[in-house]
């Protein structure tokens, strides 16, 4: 958040916070992701302590008959982090499509 207020970097990206939120969101997601499915995997670390929670749940909540392998885990972990790199790409698409590199100078390199 600093580099992206810096002055310079404003006034050649614009909004660079909004163009770097794709990156932000990925890597919390993926942390996040990794422990909630922790809970509903087996061998996970957290899958004890889970139970006794999914078993304050209603019937009708889908969750409480979640129960998944290390392999089955870590597969919706990609399916679902794969659809999230999609919504990235179209997020950083509208976020970078309206900026031109020649007149930001972006493209300006030091000759040595």
């Amino acid at each position: 958040f600093v580099i992206c207020n810096m002055t310079m970097i404003q006034e050649r990206l614009g909004n660079a916070n909004l163009k770097f939120t794709g990156t932000r969101i990925l890597i919390l997601a993926l942390e996040i992701q990794g422990k909630i499915l922790d809970a509903f995997t087996v061998d996970g670390t957290l899958y004890n302590t889970a139970q006794e929670y999914k078993d304050k749940l209603p019937d009708w909540v889908p969750l409480k008959k979640w129960s998944f392998s290390t392999e089955q885990a870590h597969l919706i972990n990609l399916s679902i982090l794969n659809i999230e790199c999609l919504i990235i790409v179209m997020l950083n698409y509208f976020t970078w499509h309206s900026l031109n590199l020649e007149e930001s100078g972006m493209l300006r390199f030091r000759k040595e």
